[in-house]
């Protein structure tokens, strides 16, 4: 009977042990969740600002085009 009490309160150990691990895990799980969240949010965030970036580089684009084009007509209209 001793033996199985002892054998019984090792294995309550080691579920122990094993409870303590897990639920670190899953604190650790919760943690990298949040982190991924604000990452992602981040990266939006970047994306959005990116996307306007580009279309101001587009527009600028078109201007320089427009102007390089009334450049060369005034200077055609010249005798």
């Amino acid at each position: 009977l001793n033996k199985k009490v002892a054998g019984g309160e090792e294995r309550l150990g080691s579920l122990k042990t094993a409870e303590v691990e897990l639920n670190e895990l899953r604190t650790r799980a919760r943690r990298l969740e949040k982190e991924r969240t604000e990452a992602h949010g981040r990266a939006t965030t970047l994306q959005a600002e990116l996307e306007k970036r580009d279309q101001r580089i587009r527009e600028l684009q078109a201007l320089i085009k427009t102007l390089g084009e009334r450049l060369n007509d005034l200077s055609n209209r010249r005798p």
